[in-house]
């Protein structure tokens, strides 16, 4: 029996205090010009989005995140354009959605409408429509869920 899918989500930025600072003043005086639509569309200056954040643990699935060095670390051999979104099975990871599919959503609600069309097709046992907790709670239970490495102050 193969494990359950995990998603891999990969951020086009570079992990530490000063680069969180230099990419979030980036993001707010010239977004257009930002490297990482993913950034944009799921963080503000606050930190992810709270829409994201619960859309992410409606979707039941262990959820993993990455810089670029630290995605190029892990896996050397994928040399993919960034941001992207991989789902891991027993059989490798693969890519689930492009960077250009990442930038061309325009917004977070039509990034997270894609986003849960391409995990529905790709993992049709996963379960994408639970109810979506609200509140503090529902935020720490969701930190908990996830594994994180490093992105929490992006």
């Amino acid at each position: 029996m193969n494990p359950p899918p995990k998603l891999v989500f990969v951020y086009n930025a570079d992990d530490g205090l000063f680069n969180a600072i230099a990419a979030t003043a980036h993001r707010i005086f010239s977004p257009a010009t930002y490297e990482c639509s993913l950034c944009i569309y799921t963080y503000s200056v606050r930190g992810m989005h709270r829409e994201w954040k619960h859309f992410l643990e409606s979707l039941g699935c262990s959820l993993v995140f990455y810089y670029r060095q630290e995605f190029r670390t892990a896996y050397p051999q994928k040399d993919i354009r960034l941001p992207a979104v991989l789902v891991e099975r027993g059989n490798g990871l693969e890519l689930l959605i492009e960077s250009d599919e990442i930038k061309a959503c325009g917004n977070l609600a039509e990034l997270i409408l894609f986003t849960r069309r391409k995990v529905e097709w790709a993992c049709p046992g996963l379960s994408t429509n639970r109810a979506r907790p609200t509140g503090d709670g529902a935020e720490r239970q969701l930190d908990c869920n996830i594994s994180r490495t490093g992105v929490s102050h992006l």
